[in-house]
C-alpha cells in the first residue's frame, strides 16, 4: 500500500472513530432551519439559523426594532396593553349613561376583557350584544343593524329590560399549565330599564342600595308624587288580574347588625305601634295599584332610617280603539263610534308606538282616552316629524281602556275638551253613558268631599248632557243649576237643603231622589210656567210628601 493510501485510510479511521464518540457524548448531527420572528411592542424582530433537532442556534441576527405601542380608546391596538397615562380607564365598574338621542355609554376598565349588553324587549327572546374593551359606547338607533332591504332596524317604543356586565380575565394553574378563561363580573353588573317614548330615550335604574339597605328590584332612583318621596318595586299580576301573594321582605336585605320593621302607616311607624313582620307578609295579597309599607331600620350604630316602599301590581289591560264622529257636534244627541280592528292586550306601563297605535287607519288622527286624557297627534308618515306613542294605563273602569281617534283638524277641539274635562273633574268624577255605539251623555258623581257646600252642575262636559248628579255622599248643602234642556236625575241626601233650577224644558219624575221634606227649590221659571214641568212633590200640588218651592225667584 502506498503512503497516500495509508494516511487516507488512517484520516478516515480516525473520523469514524471521532464521530462514534461524539455519538456516545450525545451530540448532534445537525439539521438546519431557518426562523423568522417579527417584531412585537415591547420585543425586536430577528432571524435565526437553527437546528430543529437539538435547538441549537447557528446563527441570529436583529431584523427590525420593538414598534412600541399603538395606543388608542386606553389600550394598545396591537396587544392590548392598558395605556397608563390614559385617566379614562378606570378600576371599578361606574355607572351607565343614556342620552336622549339613545347613545349608551359607559366607563372603560383596565380589567375588562370585552362587555355584554342584554337586551329583553316586550315579548321578545332576549338579545345578547358584545364590545370589545376598546369600545365605550354604542348607539342603540343602530345596534339592530339593517333588514333584508338594506334599511335600519328601529329600536322600538317601549320599556325594555337591559342588563350591562363587563368579563375579566381569571387564571388558574392546573396540573402545572396556565389556563386562562373570562367570567362576567356580576356583582357590578347594571341593571335597568330604556324607555323609548316619542323618539326620545330615557333609563331607569334597577337595585336599590345604600349603607342601610339593599332593595333588589326596586327603582334606584326615588319616585316623587304628591305623598312624597318613595321607593317602587313593580310586577305582574297573573290569574285574570287577582292579587298575588308577595313577601317584599324577601327584596329587602339590611345590613349587617341593623333590624327592620314594617308598618302599614306612617303614624304606626312614627309611634312605634302595630309594627307587621317578615313572617306575617307573605300572607298579604297584592292587588293591582299601589300599596305602600312604612319601613324602620334601627341602625346598629344608634338611631334609625326610614323607608316609604311603594309595591305595584301591574295589569294586564285590553286596549280597544274607536272612530268617532259628531264629537264635536253642538248637538246634545251624541257622538257616534266605530271599533278600529281587534282589541289588543298590553302589561300597565307598557308603551304602544305611534305606528301601531294607528295601524288600520290610514289619515292622522288627534288621539284621547275615555277619561279625555290627550294623548296626541298620530301619524302614519314617522318622518313628519309628529309622532305620539302611548303609555298604557287604566282610566275608566276594569281592565278595559278606551281610544278615541278623530281626523287630525279637530285636535284644538280636543286639547280644549282635555282642559275642561280636567277641571270639571276637580269636583266630579265623569262616565261617558253608551248605548250601544251611540253616546247618550254622561253621569256626575261629585268628588270633592268637604271642601266645598255649594255645588253647580254644569249644563253639558265636551258637549254631553248631563243625565245624572249624584251627591249622596257629600257635604254639600246647596246645588246650582244653571239652564238645561233636561234636567238632570239628582240624587241627594239630606245635607242638600236647597236646589236653584235655571230655564228647564223638561224635568223627570225621578229629579230630587233621595231629598228629605226641608228642601227647598228656588225656580227662575213662573208658576204658570210649571204647570208644564209637573213634579208631583211641589208645593202647587196636592201631595204628602212635598218640597218648599218658590217659582220665578
Amino acid at each position: 500500500m502506498s503512503k497516500t493510501k495509508k494516511f487516507a485510510a488512517l484520516a478516515l479511521s480516525v473520523t469514524i472513530a471521532a464521530g462514534l464518540l461524539a455519538t456516545a457524548a450525545g451530540c448532534c448531527r445537525h439539521a438546519h432551519d431557518t426562523k423568522s420572528v417579527n417584531a412585537t411592542c415591547t420585543e425586536a424582530g430577528y432571524y435565526e439559523d437553527i437546528c430543529f433537532k437539538c435547538g441549537n442556534v447557528n446563527e441570529r441576527y436583529e431584523t427590525s426594532s420593538a414598534l412600541g405601542h399603538d395606543f388608542e380608546g386606553g389600550f394598545c391596538t396591537r396587544c392590548g396593553e392598558t395605556d397608563p397615562n390614559d385617566t379614562s380607564l378606570g378600576d371599578e365598574a361606574g355607572r351607565l349613561a343614556l342620552t336622549s338621542q339613545g347613545v349608551l355609554s359607559w366607563n372603560k376598565l383596565k380589567k375588562a376583557t370585552k362587555y355584554e349588553l342584554k337586551l329583553t324587549l316586550p315579548n321578545e327572546p332576549e338579545k345578547v350584544y358584545e364590545f370589545p374593551r376598546t369600545q365605550g359606547s354604542v348607539n342603540l338607533e343602530e345596534i339592530f343593524g339593517k333588514d333584508d332591504y338594506n334599511k335600519p332596524i328601529i329600536f322600538p317604543a317601549g320599556r325594555t329590560f337591559a342588563k350591562f356586565v363587563h368579563y375579566e380575565l381569571y387564571e388558574e394553574q392546573i396540573e402545572g399549565e396556565q389556563i386562562g378563561q373570562e367570567y362576567p363580573v356580576d356583582e357590578d353588573a347594571d341593571e335597568f330599564r330604556i324607555i323609548k317614548r316619542n323618539g326620545k330615550y330615557e333609563m331607569e335604574r334597577m337595585g336599590y342600595t345604600d349603607e342601610n339597605v339593599t332593595l333588589t328590584g326596586f327603582y334606584s332612583d326615588k319616585k316623587t308624587d304628591e305623598t312624597g318621596d318613595y321607593y317602587l318595586y313593580e310586577f305582574k299580576l297573573d290569574d285574570g288580574n287577582k292579587p298575588v301573594q308577595f313577601n317584599i321582605s324577601k327584596q329587602i336585605k339590611t345590613s349587617s347588625g341593623n333590624r327592620i320593621s314594617y308598618y302599614k302607616t306612617a303614624d304606626d311607624r312614627a309611634s312605634g305601634r302595630n309594627a307587621v313582620s317578615s313572617f306575617e307578609m307573605p300572607y298579604f295579597k297584592y292587588p293591582a295599584g299601589a300599596t305602600t309599607w312604612y319601613a324602620r331600620i334601627s341602625l346598629q350604630s344608634g338611631g334609625y332610617a326610614d323607608y316609604d316602599l311603594r309595591v305595584y301590581g301591574l295589569r294586564t289591560l285590553k286596549v280597544t280603539r274607536y272612530v268617532t264622529s259628531g264629537e264635536f257636534s253642538e248637538s246634545l244627541d251624541g257622538a257616534s263610534r266605530t271599533q278600529i280592528g281587534n282589541s289588543t292586550e298590553h302589561l300597565e306601563g307598557d308603551i304602544v308606538s305611534g305606528a301601531a297605535l294607528l295601524s288600520g287607519v290610514n289619515y292622522a288622527c288627534s288621539v284621547r282616552d275615555e277619561a279625555y286624557n290627550y294623548i296626541g297627534v298620530v301619524r302614519a308618515d314617522s318622518e313628519s316629524g309628529v309622532s305620539a306613542d302611548y303609555t298604557v294605563r287604566p282610566c275608566g273602569s276594569g281592565d278595559n281602556v278606551k281610544l278615541y281617534f278623530n281626523p287630525e283638524d279637530y285636535d284644538g277641539k280636543v286639547r280644549a275638551q282635555a282642559e275642561e274635562y280636567a277641571e270639571i273633574r276637580k269636583s266630579y268624577g265623569v262616565a261617558e253613558v253608551w248605548e250601544g255605539d251611540r253616546r247618550k251623555g254622561c253621569n256626575l258623581t261629585y268628588s270633592n268631599v268637604g271642601s266645598s257646600t255649594t255645588a253647580e252642575i254644569p249644563k253639558t262636559v265636551c258637549c254631553m248632557r248631563v243625565l245624572s248628579a249624584d251627591f249622596l255622599y257629600s257635604l254639600v248643602n246647596t246645588i246650582n243649576i244653571p239652564a238645561a234642556d233636561v234636567l238632570p236625575e239628582l240624587l241627594l241626601n239630606y245635607n242638600v237643603t236647597t236646589v236653584n233650577l235655571g230655564f228647564i224644558n223638561e224635568i223627570g219624575a225621578s229629579a230630587f231622589v233621595g231629598a228629605n221634606g226641608n228642601l227647598v227649590i228656588n225656580c227662575a221659571f213662573g208658576e204658570e210656567y210649571a204647570e208644564r214641568l209637573f213634579h208631583e212633590k211641589w208645593n202647587n200640588k196636592n201631595s204628602s210628601e212635598k218640597f218648599t218651592t218658590n217659582f220665578n225667584v
